[in-house]
C-alpha cells in the first residue's frame, strides 16, 4: 500500500509540474510576443523630423502661376531651353520636344498626349507609345 501511495503521489506530482511547467512556457511566450509591441506604444513620437504639417509643406513648395505658358522639367537647363522656345514663338509641343528626357515617359520615351490647337479650336489625340520588335515582346513580357 505505501508504495502505491508513492507511486500515486509521484505520478500526480510529475503531472501537476508538467502543468506548471507548461503554464510557465505558455505564459513567458505570451510575454515575449507581446513585449516588443508594448515598447513600441510607449515609444516617444520623434519632433524633429520625420513628420512635417500640411501648412508648412505648402509653404516649402512655393507654387509658380503663369498666364501665357509655362515649362517644367527635371533639369533646370531643359526647363530654360524650353522657355526659350516658347519665347521664340514656338507652342507647348515645340517646347516639349526641346526638354524630352528619353528614360522617363515623355516624347522619347512614349506616351500619350492631347494637343489643343487655337486655329480653328481643334484637339488632336496622339498616342506615341514604345513598339517592340516580335523578338522582344517574349524577353520583356
Amino acid at each position: 500500500m505505501r508504495r502505491f501511495l508513492l507511486s500515486y503521489t509521484y505520478s500526480v506530482f510529475k503531472n501537476t509540474l508538467r502543468l506548471l511547467v507548461k503554464k510557465l512556457f505558455v505564459n513567458l511566450m505570451s510575454l515575449l510576443i507581446l513585449l516588443p509591441s508594448l515598447t513600441l506604444i510607449a515609444a516617444p513620437v520623434p519632433t524633429g523630423y520625420g513628420f512635417i504639417p500640411i501648412q508648412e509643406e505648402m509653404q516649402i513648395a512655393q507654387p509658380v502661376t503663369a498666364t501665357h505658358g509655362m515649362v517644367s522639367s527635371q533639369e533646370a537647363l531643359a526647363s530654360k531651353v524650353g522657355l526659350d522656345i516658347l519665347k521664340q514663338g514656338g507652342n507647348a509641343v515645340d517646347a516639349a520636344v526641346a526638354v524630352t528626357l528619353p528614360r522617363a515617359d515623355n516624347l522619347a520615351g512614349g506616351g500619350f498626349m492631347i494637343i489643343h490647337l487655337q486655329d480653328g479650336n481643334k484637339n488632336i489625340a496622339i498616342n506615341y507609345r514604345e513598339k517592340l520588335q516580335q523578338k522582344h515582346l517574349v524577353i520583356c513580357f
